[in-house]
């Protein structure tokens, strides 16, 4: 199915059956003459989802011309498919690790949240070294030592 197919003929007939049976209308955007994003909702599901979908119907005699391998396999072509982007990589490095599982505005606001703790932390460890100076310089005024 194509942009013009849609276009001049199956948006208007789908559109008529879907409305018959009582359904929503089909959602459709297109990429290019091709492929197309097709738009699901589930009853379940609060916020629906978007799957790319590419058909192309082909004369056999063409099909058994151009072999092409199963899912993302050698040879990959007509149309080429990607790899899938956004999957998890597994790494001994916990930064690397949880910069994968939230997202930048979390990531963001636990790094705020860590730079004040650790200033926190330093002004409580350096409390005793300023109060000790001032008390010691207080003892040494009052004996006129300092």
């Amino acid at each position: 199915m194509n942009k013009k197919y849609y276009e001049t003929y199956f948006r208007e007939e789908y559109t008529k059956q879907r409305k018959a049976q009582g359904e929503a209308e089909l959602w459709l955007e297109f990429e290019d003459q091709d492929s197309f994003w097709l738009l699901v909702k589930r009853e379940k599901d609060a916020k629906p989802i978007k799957i790319k979908l590419d058909l192309r119907i082909v004369p056999a005699s063409e099909a058994k011309g151009q072999k092409v391998g199963e899912a993302r396999t050698e040879p990959n072509h007509s149309p080429e498919l990607a790899k899938p982007a956004g999957r998890l990589q597994l790494s001994a490095n916990p930064y690397a690790m949880l910069t994968q599982m939230v997202g930048p505005e979390v990531l963001d606001t636990c790094a705020k949240y860590m730079a004040l703790i650790i200033c926190l932390s330093l002004c409580v460890a350096i409390t005793p070294v300023v109060m000790g100076d001032i008390v010691s310089k207080m003892i040494l005024s009052f004996f006129g030592i300092a």
